[in-house]
C-alpha cells in the first residue's frame, strides 16, 4: 500500500461457518464445500469487519456498507485441504511472513 500511495487499508479475513456439519472456512455460494448441503432453513453464520467491527450478519447492514463489502476485492486463500486448515509449511511462511513486516514496520 505504501508504494502504491494508498494512505490506509487493511486486511480482512472472513469467517464463514455450517451450524450444521461445522465446516469453517469460507462459503463462496450458497452451498456448504463441505457437505454440500444448500443454506436454506438453517443459514450459515458469515463473519465479516465493518467499519472496524466484526458482525456475524449482512443481514442488518444499511446499504452503503452492503454496497462497500460487496466492491471488495478478494482474494482467494490457497489451502492445501477444504477444510480451511494451513499445513506446518504454511504456518512457518505465515509467521515468517509477519516478522518480516514487524522489522519492515519498525526500520521506519
Amino acid at each position: 500500500m505504501h508504494d502504491k500511495g494508498v494512505g490506509y487499508g487493511s486486511v480482512n479475513h472472513p469467517v464463514d461457518r455450517d451450524p450444521v456439519c461445522g465446516f469453517a472456512g469460507i462459503i463462496k455460494s450458497d452451498r456448504c464445500p463441505s457437505c454440500g448441503r444448500l443454506e436454506d432453513d438453517v443459514p450459515f453464520e458469515r463473519l465479516r469487519r465493518i467499519t472496524g467491527y466484526l458482525v456475524g450478519s449482512l443481514e442488518r447492514w444499511n446499504d452503503g456498507k452492503k454496497a462497500e463489502e460487496a466492491a471488495r476485492v478478494k482474494h482467494d486463500v490457497c489451502l492445501n485441504d477444504k477444510n480451511g486448515v494451513y499445513n506446518k509449511a504454511q504456518k512457518a511462511a505465515r509467521e515468517k511472513a509477519k516478522k518480516n513486516a514487524k522489522v519492515a514496520l519498525g526500520a521506519r
